[in-house]
């Protein structure tokens, strides 16, 4: 693969068509930044797919055991599902309080929720994802959001700016020849702050091709979102660190020399001395196995003695293999009872909360760094969605406060939630009125959508039947009364016709 990806660095930045010095340039250093981290990349991933190698130290264990045993070790996949699992997004939010139904259409058509579990996996894995976006028609909406690994994405990070200058996405891959596993990249797209170049490589595999589209939004439309990131690292860190790869391989090779341990304590070392070589006839497996052993007294009229040595112990290897469990929780947050070390005694509810604490804190920093480059999506979604030519400057106030709503890092108890939020409505009542009482309780976003829908129909009814049947003294809607005849009323007048279901028939009649 390293002569693939040299020989894709020397060909694409050569391409011919719409593309400038400067970003022959910019894409030049882009795709050096690739290759680079390309290798160091595949190992993380490596390690979240349990496909390391054991790196065999040589005492212990010899190069026939390592090849002939198989060891995996799902810890690594722990350090990056959990968090993943623990970020949540929970809906759009607007500074105004009003719902965009252009940017619920938008991220409805790009199944962005699917996309976000995928890439937070990715971020937590590399330390960085890109999300890259282009006019296209998806559905209903006229831009497309993608996701983009570090395998196959690079940014460069401008720090006058405190933003990305430019970015590269690999967008396709094609055989390298006919019937052949090598992939080698075919469609790549570099973003700039003026445009975005869409190079594809031609049917010999040698030659691309560039084509210029404008990008009026004044930014590269690519948006890096990662984890913990810092003054000297701005592009964030894996999770899957150096410290976590060292204990994972310890941990291989604690797991092999348990399995070499437990065939030797099931088959425990004997003895026999004072017998000759002439006195078995069967191997050494089958003599241990049999149930009668035959041996005659030696030259000199001695009995054989037999024996067996103290049998071996695997309890050394258990408590390393704790002690290993506790170093990985403590280097990234993961409760030890989550890595499969059970104690003698169970967790209490407090114990379990205040392991799990390290583990919310860490999701809600990713929460909030992840937060800003969703909202920089989502505004430029906004953007390119509403036309072309349009830029961040001329968003409306309101959908410059757009926001995510992230759903609790604790991921509460349900019913413990529920109280919270009836406590609360109890004293502020107006609570039960917004969409938060709702999602307090559990609620998932759809079936909230159709409740908040069904009760603008029901409101608008009350409206319609009050003003129908008059006003009262203070000049507003008379409230509804209920007939004998199981109709409403206004103000104690005459049933409203047509406008009130029969019982029985929901809200078959209801009046939006």
């Amino acid at each position: 693969m390293a002569s693939t990806n040299s020989l894709f660095t020397a060909s694409v930045v050569e391409a011919d068509g719409e593309i400038t010095q400067e970003q022959r340039d910019a894409l030049y250093r882009l795709v050096r930044i690739w290759d680079a981290r390309l290798e160091r990349n595949r190992l993380r991933r490596d390690f979240f797919e349990m496909h390391v190698n054991v790196k065999n130290i040589g005492i212990a264990l010899s190069d026939e055991m390592v090849r002939k045993l198989d060891a995996s070790c799902g810890w690594p996949r722990k350090a990056v599902c959990m968090p993943a699992e623990r970020s949540r997004i929970d809906g759009w939010t607007f500074e105004s309080g009003r719902p965009s139904d252009a940017l619920l259409r938008i991220m409805r058509d790009n199944s962005f929720g699917a996309k976000y579990d995928m890439a937070s996996q990715s971020e937590l894995t590399h330390g960085l994802m890109c999300w890259t976006l282009s006019r296209a028609e998806v559905g209903r909406s006229k831009v497309q959001i993608k996701t983009h690994s570090a395998e196959t994405s690079a940014v460069e990070w401008d720090g006058r700016l405190e933003r990305v200058r430019d970015g590269m996405a690999i967008i396709d891959t094609r055989p390298l020849w006919p019937r052949s596993y090598t992939m080698t990249p075919c469609a790549v797209n570099l973003y700039t702050d003026d445009a975005t170049i869409v190079l594809t490589l031609d049917d010999d595999n040698i030659h691309w091709h560039a084509r210029a589209e404008k990008n009026p939004m004044g930014r590269p439309l690519i948006e890096p979102m990662v984890f913990q990131p810092s003054v000297t690292r701005p592009l964030g860190q894996s999770r899957i660190t150096r410290a976590v790869m060292s204990i994972v391989m310890r941990k291989l090779r604690n797991d092999m020399r348990s399995e070499v341990g437990a065939e030797i304590f099931t088959t425990p070392q004997k003895f026999l001395l004072g017998a000759t070589d002439e006195a078995f006839d069967m191997d050494r497996y089958e003599s241990y196995m049999g149930n009668i052993f035959l041996a005659g007294k030696d030259e000199d009229g001695d009995v054989p003695k037999f024996g067996q040595l103290p049998q071996g112990t695997m309890q050394p290897l258990t408590d390393y293999s704790r002690s290993l469990a506790a170093e990985f929780s403590g280097e990234t947050s993961i409760p030890i009872t989550s890595l499969g070390i059970i104690h003698d005694q169970p967790a209490s509810a407090e114990a379990m909360e205040n392991a799990e604490r390290d583990m919310v804190q860490l999701v809600e920093r990713m929460n909030k760094t992840n937060g800003q480059a969703l909202r920089n999506v989502a505004m430029m979604a906004l953007a390119i969605d509403d036309g072309p030519g349009r830029s961040l400057e001329s968003l409306s106030e309101d959908e410059y406060g757009v926001h995510v709503r992230w759903g609790d890092p604790a991921m509460p108890n349900r019913a413990a939630e529920a109280d919270r939020w009836t406590k609360l409505a109890s004293v502020a009542p107006w609570v039960t009125e917004t969409e938060e009482f709702l999602t307090g309780f559990g609620v998932p976003e759809e079936v909230r959508f159709s409740m908040l829908a069904q009760k603008r129909r029901l409101e608008g009814r009350g409206f319609v039947l009050g003003g129908i049947g008059g006003n009262d003294t203070d000049g507003g809607a008379a409230p509804l009364q209920r007939g004998s005849g199981g109709g409403a009323t206004a103000g104690g007048g005459q049933l409203v016709e047509g406008l009130v279901p029969p019982s029985g028939q929901g809200n078959g009649g209801l009046v939006s």
